[in-house]
């Protein structure tokens, strides 16, 4: 490690890098893993990989994954609080962020395009 970056470190200017998965100190991570831990977690190859929310995966192997959910998912969701793909069961986490009340939505994960409607409750509490 380069002696200016320690010197920044040791003064609380610089947060340690730590591999999610090895827990060993790093000077640098491919999203959240060192170099030797940027691996497909289902087949082990370096080829091809891209993080997912369900962690490191080559297409092949994310694509695997995807088909198996959209297999076993059950279909339409209502009254959730975020919107959840019909197809695959991907949730978007960050579904407040979404501008528009219905419209059409292209899934982060599988890519199927589906419908979406956000229904918004008002309550009141008075207290005397």
């Amino acid at each position: 490690m380069p002696k200016s970056l320690d010197k920044l470190r040791q003064k609380g200017l610089i947060m340690e890098l730590i591999c999610k998965k090895c827990k060993e100190k790093v000077d640098h991570l491919n999203v959240c893993r060192c170099d030797n831990c940027w691996i497909c977690d289902d087949c082990g190859t370096r080829e091809n990989l891209l993080y997912y929310c369900e962690g490191v995966l080559c297409s092949a192997c994310h694509q695997a994954r995807v088909n198996k959910r959209i297999e076993n998912f059950d279909g339409d969701t209502e009254y959730t609080i975020n919107i959840i793909c019909p197809r695959c069961g991907y949730e978007v986490n960050d579904s407040w962020e979404i501008k528009d009340d219905s419209g059409d939505y292209e899934c982060d994960d599988c890519g199927n395009e589906f419908s979406y409607e956000r229904i918004v409750t008002v309550e009141y509490t008075t207290h005397q």
